[in-house]
């Protein structure tokens, strides 16, 4: 008992003592510092590495037709050297001397390898960072041009910090290391310039090397944020993307990263097979998309809600305005109704401008334009033969009356993969031309100007167009918040990304996107473009050389 006694004294002996002298509760551990994050990184070996390498036949023609219209290269520096100097408060004689100082450096950028990256830093500044490999007299140039023009900018709001005690102007230093000068802005300590810097001194070369020739990494909504110009994108994934030439095409290859997960639904492909006919010049399949299509208010206005998530378009060759939509609906009684109710509100405005009006049958079956220009849009509901599913058709231009179906070579790359969500293939040369064209058509629709087709950079895909061949992209699900993009291309880029960059480039606003003013008058002693002949199709087969998803 005694035993048993002693015990008890002893637990409350301890347990009283714990009570008494309890251990001091755990400091929190620090918030780990912020660290800079890369909104945007372009690095490339300049034109002068990509044409000794003998995979850039296709891209020495292009580069032959441009050469031949030395104009093109000419407006396209003065503009973007106009607009790089109207984004800073700057006299006329300076924005003049300044376009002619910049001028000089943008062939040192074009021709040589460089690295440009802008850097969020954790105090919600950015630093902006330029490498650019040049020789000694270039060098020089660099220096003493660029350090005085520079010197205008760093009282910029855009490159100035609030303190409690007033405002900080920018920072801006430019080094030589090696054959590089390497240059920085920002409103504090320039901690990149210093990195990449010594990464030159260590390598020799400001990136990782690899045979990539141009490598890009894109924070899109990070961007759209910081950057009023990146506006229209804000919507768009991260990208980290990669170009490299290879038996005379060019490879890209991209990771498109989402910030929340996506739930791709990869349903069996409902193919339309008896709407698409031959010419064809290009054929779109997408599947699980249409979500990302919410995003924007122009597509929510139409309430359309395809069953199963696909949609599908092809173009045909016989009049540039032979592009066509397709998307299966289960009740397609019901999607024409949900789409008359809305028609109303997104067509006033053509009415009223008399530009015709939209009507439909009695039985819904179709939407119809009429007293519209040149164009004759519809939308039909068509029940496929033997198919339990209906499709919502869409056109701006009668199809061609062909018997000849889809070639089976193109429904076989896209039964090819089991997590592809988009497949895309064209002639771009003949897809190039139609998107031109039918941009004409925007001008009814936005009340502004579309640049013509003498505008420098019209001019320019006119120019290069019989180079571009065949395009054929391809995008695949690796994760729920993770695309993959592969392409084959012969200049990077499909028609419509052709097209909209060249209205861009040509806006007179440049660079922003806001829709162009009236048009100026045309001159009659202008000589409309030549138009061009339809390329010969290249359906896409067994090619060994093809990039397929999953490998670069």
């Amino acid at each position: 008992m005694g035993r048993w006694a002693t015990l008890g004294l002893l637990i409350t002996a301890v347990i009283c003592g714990c009570s008494k002298h309890e251990a001091p509760p755990t400091a929190a551990a620090p918030p780990k510092p912020i660290a800079p994050k890369v909104l945007l990184r372009l690095h490339t070996v300049g034109w002068t590495a990509i044409s000794e390498n003998t995979n850039a036949a296709t891209l020495k023609a292009i580069s032959a037709a441009t050469n031949n219209s030395p104009a093109v290269w000419d407006e396209w520096v003065t503009r973007v050297s106009t607009a790089a100097t109207n984004l800073f408060p700057t006299t006329n004689s300076d924005s003049k001397e300044f376009v002619s100082v910049l001028r000089p450096m943008w062939d040192d950028l074009r021709l040589n390898e460089s690295l440009l990256q802008i850097t969020a830093l954790p105090d919600k500044s950015v630093e902006w960072t330029l490498a650019v490999q040049v020789s000694n007299d270039r060098a020089v140039y660099w220096q003493t041009n660029f350090t005085r023009m520079m010197s205008t900018f760093t009282g910029h709001s855009a490159f100035t910090k609030p303190k409690s005690n007033g405002v900080t102007s920018a920072e801006f230093k430019i080094v030589r290391e090696g054959n590089w000068v390497v240059a920085g802005l920002a409103a504090g300590k320039l901690g990149e310039l210093e990195k990449i810097t010594e990464m030159i001194k260590k390598t020799g070369r400001p990136a990782a090397t690899n045979s990539d020739w141009l490598e890009l990494t894109a924070d899109l909504p990070q961007l759209a944020e910081t950057f009023p110009l990146f506006a229209p994108f804000g919507k768009l994934p991260k990208i980290d993307g990669a170009i490299i030439g290879k038996e005379g095409t060019l490879r890209t290859r991209a990771t498109l990263s989402f910030s929340q997960p996506r739930k791709w639904s990869l349903t069996p492909w409902q193919i339309p097979t008896n709407l698409i006919r031959e010419p064809l010049i290009s054929f779109t399949a997408s599947r699980s998309l249409v979500g990302e299509l919410q995003n924007y208010h122009w597509f929510n206005q139409l309430k359309l809600q395809p069953e199963p998530d696909q949609m599908f378009a092809w173009a045909q060759s016989d009049v540039a305005f032979q592009t066509y939509f397709a998307m299966p609906v289960k009740n397609g009684d019901k999607s024409m109704d949900v789409l008359i109710s809305q028609w109303p509100l997104l067509t006033t405005n053509l009415t009223q401008r008399g530009l015709g009006k939209w009507e439909w049958d009695t039985n819904h079956i179709e939407i119809y334009w009429r007293g519209f220009p040149a164009l004759q849009p519809l939308v039909h509901q068509i029940q496929e033969t033997n198919s339990p599913r209906g499709f919502l058709f869409a056109g701006v231009f009668p199809p061609a009356a062909s018997k000849t179906l889809i070639p089976p070579e193109l429904i076989e790359q896209v039964h090819k993969h089991t997590n592809l969500v988009y497949y895309d293939w064209e002639i771009t040369q003949n897809r190039v031309r139609n998107w031109k064209e039918l941009s004409q058509f925007r001008t009814f629709f936005l009340e502004s100007s579309i640049p013509e087709t003498n505008y420098t950079a019209q001019t320019w895909v006119d120019t290069i167009a019989p180079e571009l061949g065949n395009a054929v992209t391809e995008i695949t699900v690796q994760s729920p918040t993770q695309l993959n993009l592969y392409r084959n291309s012969y200049l990077g880029l499909t028609g419509i990304e052709l097209a909209t960059l060249a209205v861009w480039l040509d806006n007179p606003g440049f660079p922003s996107w806001a829709k162009p003013p009236p048009r100026p008058p045309r001159d009659p002693n202008t000589q409309p473009a030549p138009r061009l002949a339809p390329a010969q199709p290249t359906i896409p087969g067994p090619n060994p050389g093809a990039p397929q998803p999953g490998k670069p």
